[in-house]
């Protein structure tokens, strides 16, 4: 992608609850998908995916179609407390509405990790 575009990270969690829907309602020259995955040495070679990346076209309509499946995920948790890293500072959040998160997805400069709050 070479316009403007954000780094979305996800937790395996939220990316296997999300992924169906952002690749419903996103087109798929808007988004690809990669995964960050820690591995061992040569010894113990393990490799263990610890997050999901979408890499995102920061539009009008990426940014408000985003704002509103996560607006809908949260309300699926019984308005469960987020984590949003943006940006270098940490942002945690509830019952954000899709106006709010919006905001959010328009304004990342680079990458954006959100995470469920234990």
């Amino acid at each position: 992608m070479t316009k403007s575009v954000f780094i979305l990270n996800l937790s395996k969690e939220a990316f296997s609850e999300l992924r169906p829907y952002i690749e419903e309602a996103i087109s798929a020259d808007c988004r690809t998908i990669m995964t960050k995955a820690r591995t061992g040495d040569s010894v113990n070679t393990v490799s263990v995916i610890t997050a999901y990346l979408f890499e995102l076209l920061q539009n009008k309509e990426v940014c408000y179609t985003m704002a509103a499946i996560f607006a809908a995920w949260v309300r699926s948790k019984n308005n469960k407390s987020i984590t949003i890293k943006k940006d270098g500072y940490t942002i945690e959040a509830k019952n954000l509405n899709e106006k709010q998160l919006y905001k959010i997805f328009s304004e990342t400069k680079t990458e954006l990790k959100i995470e469920e709050k234990d």
